[in-house]
């Protein structure tokens, strides 16, 4: 069948005459820029605007040109005394307009119309839609049977002598396309076995048909693929949906689904638990085996406390309930109705006494009064000492040890002395004391006073440390009595003497911030001096906060072993913190001591449920153990906190000890007063 088109191209000519700027009638409206309507608004519209700047821009106002504008819908053209008329050209045809004319402003809109052709009946031009049918004219040379193409190169609409499809019905004929390497196949009346002519628009192409159809050779082109042979995957990261598999023919019943056969046929299993020749048998704690039903054994010694159940705090397990049971928790009453009581031939609980106070129990488990009635007195024994044989023979073992000069050995035992009776007399240096000598077997041992304190004296410096002061007199603005140093900053900052507050507390030193925001008045010895861990420590001070910090005039206080004496936060320490507004790093603000210790900036902080009192001198101590694990803070001699945690031991986190006072909020100079310091160690190892 051939099919033939004839298009009807219409010639459209019209002529418009643009008016000259004389033409332009006297009422053109008049404006300025900043009055004139958007471009859109005013389409094909003309204004003389009064107050251009320049006569070649309808858009600058402020000045006092005159030019004439008209929009092309969307911008304005302006136009001076010298205006061209515009030559504008649509489809082929040259108008002089004063305006910019586009096929949209001649033409019928094109609005919904695509795929139709412009057409006019002689007067109005409108668009229509291709209607009829019938043959398309080849070329003269055209060949029945074969395809046309589209030849681009030589400008023809149609090229006859292609390839034509012939032959019987039952061959399979491969076709070259022209201008490639393409290749067409053709299988004729091609099913499964016979070919595929059974195949319709309503029917779907089986399984064994598409692996036919399409093998990998056949998508030798595809370029995203895995797979061999005759099995393909069209891409590496197939996305892939779950199917809805509505039944299976052959599976009729509710059970389990199992294969059989050996060739992957499904079947349905009615059975709902596993049968009697499948054996299942338990090991471990628990032993047992069994087919539909187990019986099962705890092994022995297999249940621990932590398995039973729980039972409340002072309760036995037993039972009280006649016959055979199962245990029950029992109260202190019922566990001891359970037991024996003691008796000539049983050994067991005590009897009920019947209460008062002078009757014994005797042998035969019963309680009994005295013979003779009362309670016994040594004025009750008769007879000389020698009648009573058996104290007299204790006495006589004794008493050949009690010579004069002797001692009585006392080793192993402990002994209440009652010195009530004692003779008060002035101690003299060549008193004796008695002791033990540990280096001879815990042999006793005597010595004078004078030989005691000597040997005191010379063994103190080889096992242990001793630093006191009472703060008597400051040698100078850098150092105290006890050779502990100042270290002040700020205006006024410093550590003087004070009188003493009372006759129990001799000697005092204030230290004071001065009056600068930062300033700082710290007393220690060197901050390197002391590694802990090689003995058991003792820091003790009695200080007294003259006013206590506030948000407005702030300051920290630390005491005891510390490493830095210029900022609050301290690198290897052990001290008491007051830092109200909490300033130091970690510490919390609380108007409490605070506990820190301190390795390497690694702190620990515990608040105590102690406040910071002002004008009242308090006892602070701190102990550490002898391996340097342990820390034990005292306020006024009782236990306020334990910490055993970044305590410095280490090479490199050596210390010192002593206080640091130093402001953060304020230029009121704050002030702090020591009693005394006390620092003693008992070295682990002789020096």
């Amino acid at each position: 069948m051939r099919i033939s088109i004839s298009l009807l191209l219409p010639i459209l000519y019209w002529a418009v005459s643009t008016p000259t700027l004389g033409q332009v009638p006297d009422n053109t409206a008049r404006t300025t820029v900043s009055g004139l309507p958007t471009p859109s608004e005013a389409r094909h519209k003309t204004y003389v605007v009064t107050d251009a700047s320049t006569t070649s821009d309808c858009t600058v106002g402020g000045g006092s040109l005159k030019i004439r504008c008209t929009s092309d819908g969307s911008s304005w053209m302006s136009e001076s005394a010298d205006y061209v008329p515009k030559t504008t050209t649509i489809n082929g045809f040259s108008l002089n307009t004063s305006i910019n004319l586009t096929g949209n402003d001649v033409l019928p809109s094109q609005s919904s119309q695509s795929g139709k052709f412009l057409t006019t009946n002689g007067t109005t031009v409108s668009w229509a839609t291709v209607s009829g049918g019938g043959d398309v004219s080849g070329g003269s040379t055209s060949i029945d049977g074969e395809l046309a193409a589209y030849n681009g190169t030589t400008g023809k609409i149609l090229k006859q002598s292609f390839v034509a499809f012939s032959g019987p019905a039952t061959t399979v004929k491969t076709y070259t396309l022209p201008n490639s390497s393409q290749t067409i196949e053709t299988q004729n009346n091609k099913d499964f076995a016979n070919g595929y002519a059974g195949l319709t628009s309503g029917t779907k192409l089986n399984l064994a048909q598409g692996q036919e159809v399409w093998t990998l050779a056949d998508l030798s082109d595809v370029s995203t693929k895995t797979g061999t042979g005759s099995t393909v995957v069209m891409d590496t990261s197939p996305t892939i949906v779950t199917p809805t598999i509505a039944k299976l023919a052959n599976l009729t019943a509710n059970g389990f689904v199992k294969t059989s056969g050996g060739d992957g046929t499904l079947s349905i299993d009615t059975a709902t638990y596993l049968t009697g020749n499948q054996t299942i048998t338990l090991s471990g704690d628990v032993t047992g085996s069994g087919t539909t039903a187990i019986t099962t054994t705890i092994g022995t010694n297999i249940v621990t406390n932590s398995m039973l159940a729980q039972t409340a705090s002072a309760t036995f397990k037993g039972r009280t309930t006649a016959g055979t049971g199962n245990v029950e928790d029992l109260t202190a009453t019922q566990a001891t109705a359970l037991l024996n009581t003691f008796t000539s031939t049983l050994k067991g609980l005590v009897p009920s006494s019947g209460g008062g106070t002078t009757n014994f129990l005797r042998a035969d488990g019963t309680w009994a009064a005295p013979s003779g009635g009362g309670s016994p007195t040594w004025g009750s024994i008769t007879g000389t000492l020698s009648n009573q044989t058996d104290l007299q023979s204790a006495l006589d073992a004794k008493q050949a040890t009690l010579t004069a000069g002797s001692l009585i050995d006392l080793s192993g035992a402990t002994v209440d002395v009652d010195l009530s009776e004692a003779t008060s007399t002035t101690i003299a240096i060549d008193d004796t004391l008695s002791f033990t000598d540990v280096s001879a077997s815990n042999a006793n041992a005597k010595g004078t006073l004078q030989s005691v304190n000597f040997e005191y004296a010379k063994l103190k410096a080889r096992y242990g440390f001793t630093f006191y002061t009472d703060f008597i007199q400051e040698t100078s603005a850098t150092a105290t009595d006890g050779a502990m140093s100042e270290t002040n900053s700020g205006t006024g900052a410093a550590t003087s003497a004070q009188a003493t507050s009372n006759s129990g507390r001799p000697g005092h030193v204030r230290s004071s911030t001065g009056t600068t925001a930062t300033g700082r008045a710290a007393l220690a010895s060197s901050v390197s001096a002391i590694r802990l861990g090689g003995g058991a420590w003792l820091y003790e001070t009695a200080v007294s906060v003259t006013t206590l910090s506030t948000s407005t005039e702030r300051y920290q206080l630390a005491i005891g072993f510390i490493d830095t004496l210029s900022a609050a936060n301290q690198v290897d320490a052990v001290y008491f913190l007051y830092d109200e507004g909490g300033v130091s790093t970690g510490s919390t603000a609380s108007a409490n001591w605070q506990l820190v210790s301190s390795n390497n900036s690694t702190r620990t902080f515990t608040t105590t449920s102690t406040a910071v009192a002002a004008g009242t001198f308090v006892r602070l101590g701190i102990m550490v153990n002898a391996a340097g694990t342990s820390v034990d803070y005292f306020i006024n001699g009782t236990n306020v906190g334990t910490i055993s945690t970044n305590i410095p031991t280490a090479s490199g986190r050596e210390l010192g000890f002593g206080s640091l006072i130093i402001k953060s909020v304020g230029t009121t100079a704050r002030t702090v007063d020591y009693d005394y310091v006390n620092v003693v160690c008992d070295l682990t190892t002789a020096r």
